[in-house]
């Protein structure tokens, strides 16, 4: 276990000693200066396993991937599953090194985007195709754990960052997560984070006719342009065809950023 002093003190000691340091870690450590991380380190690596709602995901600074691989075998690893996610504009960045040390590719996510909506949403063939303003309804709280059910049957939490059922319901109080019901029950899920220059599709789940998805999506697009917003984004799996022409139906194209992302041991759930 390491303190987060530890840690950033590793982390401006590397900086120092002028080496060439390669990292997958965004995390901002200043926001958790109390927190005790599950880390070792050595000279030149320094390894972290954060445990993200039951997904054992690696997090890495590193000089050499070697030493990092022995550090993570002789300190973290056990006999569980661990993923590692390599945000970047090269899709095979690390991949050679990740490979050496034990890691397998698993799939890669990539980053879709509109810069600005406004033009689709002009779009009046799209409108007479999905306008349908009373499909979808924002969600309630005490829906908050049927609808966690569902995306945790559907979506991989290795792929999506999925919620625990009060992170969802502190979604559903911001507004965030639409559902279309039906007599089968939720059929459709549009959970999304909207800030005024940002709309990020977050989870979207179909079960039913293709139309509705697209008509709740239309409109919040609809909202989010009405208020000023423009820049829409997407995470798609690249081997998920229909979900990337779903996207590309909003104007939405690869923007050329990529999340590959690697898995070592098995999984045991």
């Amino acid at each position: 276990m390491m303190k987060t002093a530890e840690i950033t003190e590793w982390i401006a000691n590397q900086k120092k000693s002028g080496k060439r340091v390669f990292s997958n870690c965004y995390l901002q450590f200043a926001r958790h200066p109390e927190k005790e991380w599950d880390a070792a380190d050595s000279e030149d690596s320094l390894v972290i396993r954060n445990k993200d709602h039951g997904v054992n995901r690696i997090l890495f600074y590193t000089a050499d991937f070697d030493d990092m691989g022995v550090v993570m075998q002789k300190e973290l690893l056990t006999e569980e599953e661990y993923v590692i996610d390599i945000l970047s504009k090269d899709a095979l960045l690390y991949e050679k090194e990740l490979k050496k040390i034990g890691f397998s590719p698993f799939t890669r996510m990539m980053r879709m985007s509109n810069p600005d909506i406004t033009s689709v949403l002009a779009d009046h063939a799209l409108k007479k195709a999905y306008d349908q303003p009373d499909m979808g309804k924002t969600a309630k709280e005490d829906e908050a754990a049927e609808i966690n059910q569902k995306l945790w049957e559907i979506f991989d939490s290795r792929v999506s960052h999925l919620q625990t059922t009060d992170e969802l319901r502190e979604s559903i109080r911001r507004g965030e997560v639409v559902i279309h019901r039906t007599d089968q029950g939720i059929v459709s899920i549009l959970q999304k984070i909207v800030e005024p220059k940002c709309f990020y599709i977050n989870q979207v789940y179909n079960g039913t006719k293709k139309r509705e998805v697209h008509a709740i999506l239309l409109h919040e697009l609809n909202k989010y342009a009405q208020n000023g917003g423009k820049y829409v984004f997407a995470w798609v799996e690249e081997s998920n065809v229909a979900s990337r022409r779903f996207h590309e139906k909003f104007g939405l194209k690869h923007d050329g950023l990529w999340n590959s992302i690697y898995t070592y041991g098995v999984r045991t759930r």
